[in-house]
Formats: structure tokens, C-alpha cells, sequence
């Protein structure tokens, strides 16, 4: 009698871009990792990932769990596609959404015909955004009672109007919810159909930025549940029957019942994976990390500090369009491999942030695209060759990319090659520059970073990154192009809990703040008791949000794990105006420190091992060149190998120029530089000055 077989039991993410859908699989038990590749289908996301899904060859029934990433909200923001949202505003804040915080970009800082976004395109019309009555004042008392009766006819009347999903925000509510509760019920009541959220998602101070984060929530909302619903019923009639997690911007995992309560949780829950493959990477290749992620639509870039990402509790999706969340700190730019590439109408050079999409994508695709794009420059540079590109699987047109690329530079006089170098050059200086935003201006030296190399474009383009920003070392993961696919495989289940404060530091007892962060911990850990996941072995990380006392703008500070005794509260006031100094140039010791609010952050694992494949050297790997042939780099056209890299020796350094290849990304070593492969899987890219371009 022969022994039963053993399927196995894959751990999946899946990561949704707008132009290519990524997946890995993981089999812990054996070590093995697959990866797989799809177009992205608009508008039938759910498509994209069954098709990656099935492009690793693994059966939904072998899948033990799926952890997935996505930016159907995001999307529905961009394209002003969202739900029809009526805003219940306390009486006089309706307008609100308009005014913001009353600032403007820099460049436009003397255009006076410039209208904020919100107001050009507003995702809330005025005629929808309602006042009720009643206030809670400054410490949360009651000033005025609610009007259940008015409330009750104000739900009526955008009811009829079409309103199918209700924002409500009242001022102070984060101190007193109880308005804010009772309004809901109302809706609730007389549109039992429609979506609610309140502010209580995020309840803590800042009028505008709660405003905008429970309307954004409203606005996604519907779309994203209805995208989940379809996407988790599609897995169940194929055969999945295991959890469907949903990656959130905090760097979590959360189950997909609980994401539905919360859907502007997850509005950029994509790129966060690249950060957590970072993080799970970090021990094998660094501590002190920046992460590039480039994407056919975009680029995410983040900052990872002792082996610990970058948090914050803010993001503006546009101006004066904050989200107000706890969040892993990624700053996106419109420049992906799809962007356009353009002449504008004085003349300069452009590269997005319009980006081709997937449908009809960049020209040489093939697929109806007729603008220059990103990859068309690569692929006239010569740095894309068609046979290797998505593992020969996508044929590119290279005749269309030379005729999308020559129809700018004639509108720029210049050949083809020049102008296809200068998007290069420009996209290059893009991504430097969004990592300078979230590094250097912050009085971050990341010379002593080394760049990972993320998404299916970052490899081409993270050499020249590095060396503009003096960064010496830049690393190449495994599978870089489903590198945000595997930090979802890999990320653990996060729950933050906040609660306002307002209280000065120095108030606090030992004792006092002790049980202020257990209360918080106790819901943090009710939370993931709820979500069916056992609570042994959650780590909880301690903040608060402070500023010195007068100011107008909090930041977060780390406190210790308790509890707390004597000279707890002395070594918090040591450490806050250590950290202000080093943020900010200068402290102000004699000044009361404001503790805006108290904040708490709960990990677990998921409860698998989820690790890659060990990598062993291959004695048969040669490092012979697959392909020679002319490559533009800058000026000069130098006969380039073409190495794929599973040919790659551990260990030989190979000097550029060079093109290392594999079925999913493309990584460029210009000449001056050199690359290597190590025994842990990863390349690393060196500039031969040792310094970085210094």
C-alpha cells in the first residue's frame, strides 16, 4: 500500500499594480518559492490575480493562505471614481474639505488662479456635505445637544439626492463620541443600505486631517468591499479555502472581514509589501536600508533604520487631501516604466507622472499604446531586449518603441538615443530626489545605506540612483520584480490603538501613564482576539505623539515597555528633547512638553515559518553571456553582455557595463560599476570609486 501524497502548503501574496499583477508562493516546509506574473486587468482586478496566481503553477487547493496588496481605492481617488458621499459636518465645518489648513505648494505659492485639488475636483460636492447641531467642546464636555429630529431629516434629504455612503465628523468628537454614535445610528436607520464610517477610525485631534480621512474612507469604501467580496468569491469557486489576508498601511496584516470595517486602511497597502521584504531581508544584507520600488505606474520609496521602517501618521494623497493614519512612511512618485515621456508646452522634458498603464501600455507592447514611455526608452537604449522581457513570454515591439520614442525627439531636435538617455536620466534624478524628501532634508545621512532594488524596473535604474546619492552599495534581492509580493507573504498581523491626551508630560504619574498604555494594549490585543488569531507572543511597542507646549504640530516619540516606576517620566522628557534636537536643529528644555496622544502597536506572527529558498551555490553556473549586443550608455554605444542571472557564480565580480537578466526584472551595471552574487541570493552593484560618485 502506497503512502498517501502530501500536498503542499503554499503561503501566497499578491500584489496588484497598475500595470502588472505580482505573486509569490511559499512553501515553508520545503523552502521552495515560486513566482508568477500577470497583466493587470482595470476595473476586474480580481482577474489579474487568479492569472498570477495560476502563472506559478500552484493549485489554489496547495494554498494554506493568501496575503494581498492593492490600490483599488487608490485608484478610485485618482480617477475620481469613488462612491457618492454625503459629508454630516458639525454646524459652521462643512467647508472644511475646502479650506484645509489654508497653505499651497511652494510653486504655486503666487499663481492666483490656483484651485486646490479638492475644489477642482472635489470628491465631496458642496450640495453634500450637510451641518448638524449640537457641539462638544474643547475637553469633550457637551456645549449643545443633538437634534436627533434634524439629523434624522438631513439623512433623509441626501438619501433622495443618491447618497449612498455617509462621512461623519463632528467637532472634538475624539474626546466625546457620543454625537458622533448617535448620528450614525440615525443613518443607519434611514439608509440601512448605504456605507457609514465616523471618525472614531482614528480618533485623536487635527479637525482637517480627521475630516479628510473618514470621507476618503467613505469614498473607497463601497468600491473596496465590493472588490474584496468579488476577489474572495472567485478564490472560494476555484478552490482556495484558506484565510485571505489584506496587507494595511500600518505594515500589518489584517483578516479580510476585518479590512471591510476599515478600507482606507489598505488605500496603499501595495508598496508597503516592498518594505516588509526589506525588513524580512534585513538580516542577511543590512540593517540601515533604502528601499526603491519601481513599478511599471510608479515608484515607492522608504527609509528602513535599524532593521525598523519609518513610521507616520500622515500622507497626502493630493494637496490638502490628508490621510490621517498610523502608517510605514513611503513616498510615491508618478514615475514607473509606463510614465510617459513627453515635451511639454515650453519645451522640457517629461517623464509622467501619466502613466500607459496596462491597457493599452507602453507602444512596444503591442497592444494599441502609441506614446514614448519609460520602457520604450529602455528598449531603444538598447538596455531591454525583447526576447528576455517578461521571459520571452511578452514579445515587445521594438520598431513601435523606436517610433513612439522618435516622434519626441523630433519635437525636442535630438536623435532618438539622446532623448531616450535624457528620460533615463530624468526618471533617475526623480527617484533620487523622492528619497532625498523622506532622508537627507530630514538631517538623514544615508551614504551609509545601502539601495534595495525593488519592482521590475528598479534594478535598471537603482545603480545611477545610488550614485547620485553617494550611497556606495546597492542590492539586488531575489525575484526583485515580485518583491513587494513577498514582503506580503511574509508580513506579520499589526494592530495600532490610539487615545487623545492633551495632557502635559509632566501631569503624568509613573503610575498614571503605566495604565493609560495597558488600557491601550488590552484593545490592541482584544483586536487581534477578534479577528481569530491567538494572542501568546505579541510584542507591543509603546508611543506618544508630543510637542512642546504652544506649538501646532505633534510628532511621534518612542516610550518604553512598562511598567513604570520612579524616573520613568524624567528619562521621557531627557529623550524627547534629545530627538527634537536631533530633528530639528535645536530644543527648548525650559518649555512644557504637550502629549497630544498615546499610541500602541501590537505584532504577532502569523504562526508559519514563511522564509525563502536557501540558496546554494550552482557549480555549473558559468557566468557565460546569453546575448551581446550594442547598448547607449550616455554617449557611447559599447557592445554589453546580456547575463542571466541564474548563470552567476557566487562570489565573481563582473565588471560593467553588463545587463543582468531574469524572467521577471532587468538590472543595469554601467560601466564603472560592478556587480556580484552572493550565497544568500542577492546581487550587489558597486560603483569602482568606492565612494559612490563622491
Amino acid at each position: 500500500m502506497t503512502a498517501p501524497v502530501q500536498r503542499r502548503r503554499f503561503v501566497v501574496g499578491v500584489d496588484i499594480g497598475g500595470t502588472f499583477t505580482d505573486a509569490v508562493a511559499i512553501d515553508p516546509a520545503a523552502g521552495e518559492v515560486r513566482v508568477g506574473k500577470a497583466l493587470t486587468v482595470p476595473s476586474r482586478e480580481e482577474d489579474g490575480a487568479l492569472a498570477a496566481i495560476a502563472d506559478m503553477g500552484v493549485d489554489l487547493g496547495d494554498i494554506s493562505e493568501i496575503v494581498h496588496g492593492h490600490t483599488v481605492g487608490l485608484n478610485a481617488v485618482l480617477s475620481r471614481g469613488g462612491a457618492r458621499v454625503g459629508l454630516l459636518a458639525t454646524t459652521g465645518y462643512r467647508d472644511l474639505l475646502d479650506a484645509g489648513r489654508l497653505d499651497r505648494p511652494a510653486s504655486e505659492m503666487y499663481n492666483l488662479n490656483w484651485v486646490r485639488p479638492h475644489q477642482a475636483r472635489p470628491i465631496v460636492p458642496r450640495r453634500l456635505r450637510r451641518e448638524v447641531g449640537g457641539r462638544i467642546d474643547a475637553d469633550g464636555k457637551e456645549l449643545a445637544p443633538l437634534d436627533p429630529e434634524a439629523v434624522r431629516r438631513t439623512v433623509r434629504e441626501l438619501r433622495d439626492a443618491g447618497v449612498r455612503s455617509f462621512a461623519i465628523c463632528l467637532m472634538n468628537s475624539y474626546l466625546n463620541r457620543d454625537h458622533e454614535r448617535r448620528v450614525a445610528e440615525i443613518v443607519r436607520e434611514e439608509a440601512p443600505d448605504a456605507y457609514v464610517q465616523t471618525s472614531d477610525i482614528y480618533p485623536l485631534a487635527k479637525e482637517s486631517e480627521r475630516t479628510t480621512t473618514v470621507v476618503l474612507d467613505a469614498y473607497t469604501g463601497p468600491l473596496v468591499i465590493d472588490y474584496l467580496t468579488r476577489l474572495e468569491a472567485r478564490l472560494r469557486e476555484s478552490g482556495f479555502g484558506g484565510p485571505l489576508w489584506i496587507m494595511g498601511m500600518n505594515g500589518g496584516v489584517s483578516t479580510i472581514e476585518h479590512s471591510k470595517r476599515f478600507p482606507v486602511g489598505h488605500l496603499l497597502s501595495g508598496p508597503v509589501g516592498g518594505v516588509a521584504a526589506a525588513v524580512a531581508a534585513a538580516p542577511a544584507i543590512g540593517d540601515n536600508l533604502v528601499t526603491l520600488d519601481m513599478g511599471g505606474t510608479s515608484t515607492d520609496v522608504s527609509v528602513i533604520h535599524d532593521a525598523s521602517p519609518t513610521h507616520t501618521d500622515s500622507w497626502a494623497v493630493e494637496w490638502g487631501l490628508e490621510l490621517y493614519l498610523p502608517m510605514i512612511e513611503i513616498n510615491t512618485i508618478g514615475s514607473g516604466a509606463g510614465s510617459i515621456v513627453a515635451v511639454d508646452e515650453i519645451g522640457s522634458l517629461t517623464v509622467g507622472p501619466r502613466s500607459a498603464g496596462s491597457d493599452p501600455g507602453p507602444a512596444c507592447y503591442g497592444r494599441g499604446g502609441t506614446e514614448a514611455t519609460l520602457t520604450d526608452a529602455f528598449v531603444v537604449l538598447g538596455l531591454i531586449q525583447p526576447e528576455f522581457f517578461f521571459g520571452g513570454r511578452l514579445m515587445l515591439d521594438a520598431a513601435a518603441a523606436g517610433q513612439a520614442i522618435e516622434s519626441v525627439a523630433t519635437a525636442a531636435g535630438v536623435p532618438p538615443h539622446a532623448l531616450a538617455d535624457a528620460a533615463y536620466r530624468l526618471s533617475v534624478s526623480h527617484n533620487a530626489e523622492a528619497i532625498r524628501a523622506i532622508s537627507t532634508y530630514r538631517g538623514l545621512d544615508i551614504r551609509s545605506h545601502r539601495l534595495v532594488a525593488g519592482g521590475a524596473a528598479g534594478p535598471l535604474v537603482a545603480a545611477r540612483v545610488a550614485r547620485e546619492l553617494q550611497v556606495v552599495e546597492t542590492v539586488i534581492p531575489q525575484h526583485p520584480g515580485q518583491f513587494s509580493a513577498f514582503g506580503l507573504a511574509v508580513a506579520d498581523v499589526r494592530v495600532t490603538r490610539s487615545a487623545a491626551a492633551m495632557t502635559l508630560l509632566h501631569t503624568y504619574t509613573p503610575e498614571s501613564l503605566d495604565a493609560a498604555y495597558g488600557e491601550l494594549e488590552r484593545r490592541a490585543r482584544a483586536e487581534i482576539e477578534g479577528q481569530g488569531l491567538p494572542t501568546e507572543g505579541i510584542r507591543f511597542t509603546r508611543t506618544f505623539k508630543g510637542m512642546y507646549a504652544g506649538q501646532t504640530w505633534d510628532n511621534p516619540y518612542p516610550a518604553p515597555p512598562g511598567p513604570y516606576g520612579p524616573g520613568t517620566i524624567e528619562r521621557l522628557v531627557e529623550s524627547f528633547h534629545r530627538l527634537y534636537e536631533q530633528r530639528s536643529g535645536s530644543s527648548s528644555a525650559e518649555l512644557p512638553i504637550m502629549v497630544t496622544a498615546l499610541e500602541v502597536t501590537a505584532e504577532t506572527a502569523r504562526g508559519a515559518e514563511r522564509r525563502g529558498a536557501e540558496v546554494h551555490e550552482d557549480a555549473t553556473a558559468d557566468g557565460e553571456p546569453a546575448k551581446v549586443a550594442p547598448v547607449w550608455w550616455g554617449d557611447e554605444r559599447l557592445e554589453t553582455p546580456f547575463v542571466q542571472r541564474a548563470s552567476m557564480p557566487v562570489g565573481r565580480r563582473f565588471e560593467g557595463p553588463l545587463v543582468v537578466v531574469e524572467p521577471h526584472a532587468t538590472a543595469a551595471v554601467p560601466p564603472g560599476a560592478a556587480v556580484e552574487a552572493h550565497a544568500a541570493g542577492h546581487l550587489t552593484v558597486t560603483w569602482n570609486d568606492s565612494e559612490g560618485g563622491r
